[in-house]
């Protein structure tokens, strides 16, 4: 698998993070318990593949090369298997030691034994140190054995008076921090003996001190086999996934039936990162592997999003009909004898993977200690925050504002039964300009509408095109200067109806909540296509698609972005990929629309075809790279014609 990085913006230095390899010398044994063990081998080799093939300066491997651990009789074979698989791509990893390479840590409820001076030896004349650091590009790497912390064994305390002379010798640095175990994994007060997934306390509070104390940049951590974004100070630390297999226990998150084998075979959630290092800080870009294996045929380059920190031009958004996380007690359950707490955080890592810089979330949000939480840390990535509010007279709207846990930077004021602003509203958004620094959107809530296929009436939310000249007047006369008014398409062609909004006095611009499941299924691909250009050349429009996860449980079932288990659907790629090719340029310009394509140029030049299918792909294919736009792959004349396609010059 190739990866297509030219849409990425430049960057100083790139290196690979890859962790729980698990190569095994023996599968059939195993195979006891699950079947998909058989792949192991050949999914971690494949991985591995993929990274070579990425020619990144650098290699880390976070732990557990080999599934044996060292009371294993092919404890050591196994490793050196997998080592010669490795050198072979000529890749020559640095490695931080897991609990299979060297034992666990010093916990007396873990299956496998603790580390010994013995495991320790044989790592240190395998491997090379267990405990180092180095300067690599604009940062100092620093490599950390998170298994023998707590332990009583000499080289515990060694590490831990070298790690704090390190750190303040660096001080001023931009520093990044590898380890295989996570300091936590939810939340730092999560329990420590008895439970599996994170470092125990007290040497838990005493890494993460030391990461606020030194401004770490970055933690790459493994071990959880589930990806999670968690956050100590300032500090980032990723919670890498697997290559090889997902964890049962975890699953507890999510409110469906878990993948195959109780959550062992989930192959959408295997991978491994692409570290990307900026001016302003380091871009994780997660490479999708999906369980494959290097007897699979081999596929044509995946163009690789931008995130969201580097799209600020980006209108595109995400409506949030679910939580951004969701968080589970979990069970108890092997391998741990506590309660495995777990949270989803796949949505939060879609959208920033996707590029989304914009989300909508309803105003209880803000006061949930989690969703505020998880909220933040988006914000922190770049992503702007709309929250709406249902008007009562008798809100005080700023104090409602000022209690939050957390200030959004619009406010979305929907009025039940108004199609506009009466002088009650129109003060409180008076009020709300004067006690609060937040933009300003407003919304008709209309709960009776009549929708064909529907026994009872559903709501519209959102103004219809020919409401908005009166609702410019009713702002005008009252006053009240507005950012954004919320519009609905009602099944239009999104292309027209987006590019005939009309510029008013009163509206600075619009706002669309896009409805991915009112198209039909073969046509959802292509309308979404022309709703996403016509946001490229309509700059006063932000576009909302909903919902981001589906719905499939509530009167009206919906089709998203992602599935239940946070996985991509093609309309996914379709949006993260356009959004790439429209927001790394600007001042897009219409050349020719019709039924099938669009052309657009941009203000320096570059040119976007979009075409229905392939058939409609039939010149300049030559002169640019083309998208597959379902699969963000690219396309050559000769492949299947489904799905839109994009032309980029």
């Amino acid at each position: 698998m190739d990866i297509d990085r030219a849409l990425l913006p430049p960057a100083l230095f790139e290196f690979v993070v890859i962790s729980d390899t698990h190569f095994i010398l023996d599968a059939e044994a195993y195979a006891i318990e699950f079947d998909s063990v058989r792949q192991w081998p050949a999914r971690a080799a494949w991985a591995f593949e993929c990274a070579a093939r990425l020619q990144a300066e650098l290699l880390i491997h976070l732990g557990d090369l080999s599934e044996e651990p060292p009371i294993h009789a092919h404890h050591a074979s196994s490793r050196e298997a997998a080592m010669e698989r490795i050198g072979a791509l000529g890749l020559e990893p640095i490695f931080a030691a897991g609990n299979m390479d060297i034992g666990d840590k010093p916990d007396p409820t873990m299956f496998q034994p603790p580390v010994t001076e013995d495991s320790l030896e044989w790592y240190y004349q395998r491997f090379g140190p267990s405990w180092h650091s180095f300067d690599r590009g604009p940062c100092h790497f620093v490599i950390v054995n998170s298994q023998i912390l707590n332990s009583t064994l000499p080289a515990a305390e060694e590490q831990m008076r070298w790690l704090e002379t390190d750190l303040a010798t660096h001080d001023s640095e931009r520093i990044l921090l590898f380890l295989h175990m996570p300091p936590f994994f939810v939340a730092e007060d999560e329990p420590h003996t008895g439970f599996y997934n994170s470092i125990d306390e007290p040497a838990r509070s005493w890494l993460t001190a030391l990461m606020r104390q030194h401004h770490i940049e970055a933690v790459f951590c493994g071990h959880t086999h589930f990806r999670a974004l968690n956050r100590a100070g300032a500090t980032r630390i990723h919670v890498c996934p697997s290559t090889t297999t997902s964890r049962a226990g975890f699953y507890e998150a999510f409110t469906v039936a878990p993948p195959p084998e109780q959550g062992r075979n989930d192959p959408d959630k295997l991978g491994f990162y692409l570290v990307r290092v900026m001016m302003d800080g380091v871009r994780p870009y997660f490479i999708r592997t999906a369980g494959a294996t290097d007897s699979h045929e081999e596929q044509p380059p995946r163009l690789l999003m931008r995130s969201s920190p580097d799209l600020p031009e980006s209108r595109m958004g995400l409506d949030l009909r679910l939580p951004i996380a969701t968080e589970a007690a979990g069970a108890l359950a092997w391998p741990s004898v506590k309660r495995q707490r777990v949270r989803d955080d796949h949505p939060l890592l879609c959208a920033i993977e996707m590029g989304a810089r914009h989300v909508r979330v309803p105003e209880s949000d803000l006061s949930d200690s989690l969703q505020s939480e998880r909220l933040r840390v988006l914000k922190d990535e770049g992503v702007e925050l709309t929250a709406h509010f249902v008007w009562t007279p008798e809100m005080d709207l700023p104090a409602r504002v000022d209690a939050a846990h957390l200030q959004p930077d619009i406010l979305e004021l929907q009025m039940p039964g108004r199609d506009l602003p009466d002088a009650a509203i129109l003060e409180a958004l008076r009020a709300l300009r004067a006690n609060c620094d937040v933009g300003l959107s407003l919304a008709p809530l209309l709960p009776h509408e009549r929708i064909p296929g529907r026994y009872h009436p559903r709501g519209r939310l959102g103004f219809r095109m020919e409401e908005l000249v009166a609702l410019d007047a009713t702002l005008t006369e009252g006053g009240v200067l507005l950012q954004r008014a919320l519009c609905v398409l009602e099944g239009a062609d999104p292309w027209t109806a987006m590019c005939d909004l009309p510029e008013l006095h009163a509206i600075d611009g619009f706002d669309v909540v896009y409805n991915l499941d009112d198209l039909e299924e073969d046509d959802r691909a292509w309308q979404l296509t022309r709703a996403l250009a016509a946001l490229a050349v309509r700059e006063s429009l932000r576009l909302f698609l909903d919902p981001y996860v589906d719905l499939d449980r509530t009167n009206d079932l919906r089709s998203g972005l992602l599935d239940r288990l946070g996985n991509p659907h093609p309309l996914f790629h379709v949006a993260g990929v356009l959004n790439t090719l429209l927001f790394s340029e600007a001042n897009w310009q219409n050349l020719h629309t019709d039924d099938g394509e669009i052309a657009l140029t941009s203000g320096s030049g570059r040119h976007l075809r979009l075409v229905r299918s392939g058939e409609g792909m039939t010149r300049g294919v030559e002169e640019g790279a083309v998208y597959h736009l379902e699969t963000g792959r690219h396309w050559m004349q000769g492949q299947d014609r489904a799905g839109p396609l994009a032309l980029f010059l």
